[in-house]
């Protein structure tokens, strides 16, 4: 834990043979599944791991994922995740995770999303804690 959220960190991801869907290129979900590793590390950094949000009783839940194409993905490449934090709200946040091939940086596809906090005991939405919130708010100051 390093008491800020890892956003904008690089995270490598092997696009595998069971990734590839009928088309020919890594599938819809397989891009999902990439989002989830690359949410689930970025909140590690604030100490937010699986077993917290369990024994907090919360869960991060998305609301909305646009998946956006740019190039096809196959296996064997490396692609380079980053997370990009946009607009946060009292139990809301959206960001943007990008895609790029390792070593060209072209960009391969982007997933803007939409999560809510979730009050897992009533199953509804609730306030994002204020630790996350400081550390987002802290986040988008030091990008202007």
């Amino acid at each position: 834990m390093n008491g800020r959220l890892n956003e904008g960190q690089e995270i490598p991801i092997s696009v595998d043979p069971a990734d590839i869907g009928e088309f020919g290129h890594a599938s819809d979900e397989s891009y999902l599944r990439y989002l989830d590793v690359v949410m689930k590390r970025a909140f590690a950094g604030l100490g937010w791991t699986l077993e917290r949000f369990a024994s907090e009783g919360c869960a991060l839940v998305a609301t909305r994922h646009e998946l956006e194409f740019k190039q096809p993905a196959r296996a064997g490449i490396t692609l380079v995740a980053k997370l990009t934090l946009r607009s946060l709200r009292r139990t809301q946040l959206a960001g943007q995770c990008s895609f790029r091939e390792f070593g060209s940086g072209h960009l391969v596809a982007t997933v803007d999303s939409v999560w809510a906090w979730l009050d897992v005991r009533r199953n509804r939405p609730a306030m994002i804690p204020g630790e996350i919130v400081a550390a987002l708010r802290s986040t988008t100051a030091k990008k202007d």
